[in-house]
């Protein structure tokens, strides 16, 4: 038997680049394995766009590495879904191919840190709900100078897209805290806070603390945000 997974590669703001190995990791793994694998989102290394030193591109790869994947084939998709190219072959040659070809169409340098940054993930269905609508605030705290402001729009007709556990943690009046609370829980291994650690509450708590940025959400969740530290 021969085990062959299909997908398509674009920038992943946790894992540096998607196909390849996450169709095994996430795609066909335990509870245990993917939460493990979202905590390692608090490590040095994970970057939008970066395979080298990523810790969760590495956790990946070397689960699919000893499923032993045969062969992938995925495509490298433009902007607007179309595919600029196909990529086939052994797991890593053929997907550190196509993220070298998804990096030359979606890269871009930034000359200067701006005061204010308005992002959108580009309208429905990508701001369907918040944990879709949040991902563009990662390419935001590369563009923000610290002390500045970043604008989130996002729609989120479906709402949060799941409450538990980061709607708690965006009531707490310090963001710092957040942070250090997932890191405190994998450094002691434990991994059973179901998502929380590439969840809406760390991404706000990132642009809120690490950045000391204001934070303005205009969404359909404005009312949901009064009682946390989101403006």
């Amino acid at each position: 038997n021969k085990r062959v997974v299909c997908g398509f590669i674009e920038p992943s703001y946790i894992a540096g680049f998607s196909g390849g190995r996450k169709m095994i990791l996430p795609g066909v793994s335990s509870y245990r394995s993917i939460t493990h694998n979202h905590f390692l989102t608090l490590t040095a290394g994970r970057k939008l766009g970066v395979l080298d030193g990523n810790p969760v591109h590495a956790d990946m790869t070397e689960a699919a590495l000893a499923v032993g994947v045969d062969f992938i084939c995925d495509a490298v998709v433009n902007p607007d879904d179309s595919y600029a190219a196909i990529v086939c072959g052994e797991l890593v040659r053929a997907h550190r191919e196509g993220a070298r070809r998804a990096r030359q169409i979606y890269e871009h340098r930034v000359a200067r840190k701006a005061d204010i940054v308005i992002c959108t993930s580009g309208g429905w269905p990508y701001d369907i709900d918040m944990v879709q609508a949040k991902k563009t605030l990662v390419p935001a705290l590369e563009c923000v100078r610290e002390g500045g402001a970043v604008i989130l729009l996002g729609e989120c007709a479906d709402g949060w897209g799941g409450e538990q556990p980061f709607r708690p943690l965006l009531e707490s009046e310090d963001p710092q805290a957040i942070i250090a609370e997932m890191r405190r829980r994998l450094a002691e291994g434990d991994v059973g806070w179901h998502w929380a650690p590439c969840s809406t509450a760390l991404l706000f708590s990132s642009v809120v603390h690490e950045k000391r940025a204001q934070l303005i959400v205009v969404s359909r969740l404005a009312r949901d945000l009064e009682a946390t530290f989101v403006a």
